[in-house]
This record gives C-alpha cells, sequence and structure tokens, in this order.
C-alpha cells in the first residue's frame, strides 16, 4: 500500500513521485540535481545537508559528486526516507537519512559545511520560509561563500 503525502495542494504517491517529477519536467529536474550536486562537490565540503530531501535525488547526487563527504538528508514524510534509504542502498552510497522539518533542524549549530534546498521551498508554507532559511544558516559554519 503507498503513502499519500500531502504536497501542497496536490496529493502525491510517494512510490511514483520520482517518475512523475521527471515525466512533469521532462528530464530537465534530475539533470538540474546532478549540476547543483557537482557544484557543492566543487566546495570540498565534509558536511552536507539536504533539506526536504524527498526521495534522495539531491542526497545520493551529492554522495557520488563528494564520495568523501558526509551527506545527511531530512524530510518529514517516512514513507519518502523509506524510499529515499532503499534508492541509497541500491547507488551503492551511504547517506544519513532522517526524519525532520526544515523549521526545526535537529541538528547543533554550525554543523554543515553546505546546505541544499532542492525544489522543496514551495511545499513549506511561505509564513514559514523565513524559519527554515534561519535554521539552515543556523546549522551552517561560518565562512566565506564562494
Amino acid at each position: 500500500m503507498f503513502e499519500v503525502t500531502k504536497r501542497g495542494d496536490v496529493f502525491v504517491r510517494a512510490r511514483i513521485y520520482d517518475w512523475l517529477v521527471t515525466a512533469g519536467t521532462l528530464g530537465v529536474l534530475p539533470r538540474s540535481y546532478a549540476r547543483a550536486a557537482s557544484k557543492v562537490a566543487d566546495q570540498q565540503s565534509r558536511r552536507v545537508l539536504d533539506v526536504g530531501t524527498g526521495t534522495g535525488v539531491m542526497a545520493i547526487a551529492l554522495k557520488k559528486f563528494a564520495p568523501r563527504a558526509e551527506v545527511h538528508g531530512i524530510d518529514p514524510s517516512e514513507r519518502m526516507l523509506d524510499l529515499a534509504r532503499t534508492k541509497g542502498v541500491r547507488s551503492g552510497v551511504v547517506v544519513h537519512f532522517s526524519h525532520g522539518w526544515a523549521q526545526d533542524l535537529p541538528f547543533p549549530d554550525n554543523e554543515f559545511d553546505a546546505v541544499t534546498f532542492a525544489s522543496v521551498l514551495h511545499h513549506i508554507p511561505a509564513a514559514q520560509h523565513g524559519a527554515a532559511l534561519s535554521e539552515a544558516r543556523r546549522v551552517l559554519r561560518p565562512g566565506e561563500v564562494p
């Protein structure tokens, strides 16, 4: 049985989410994730967090481009995380997937070298965007932005 996850006003079956995203964007979005992941990996990040990881597409791409980095993915949907974990194993990479919300990240201050939000802000109520971005800043280590 599929878990139905509410994404804005649309209900999406978690198991077909990747297919819908790929088909709906004519394959552009997954390729964009790979390009973005390669840019983050170029920054020599040692610890990276993917907020709203969903099925783990960005987190897995980050790990592939930066195999020595410790990559974490966080999402509020356990079903999406189950799929992300399965995809990570099938991809042969180790990504740490955990449950949580962008507005209240369960990590200490200054924990990550990079934080990504790949197609997730539109799933967060607009009134909570500031909280999500503040949390991302809180868990980022201080340093120069490239």
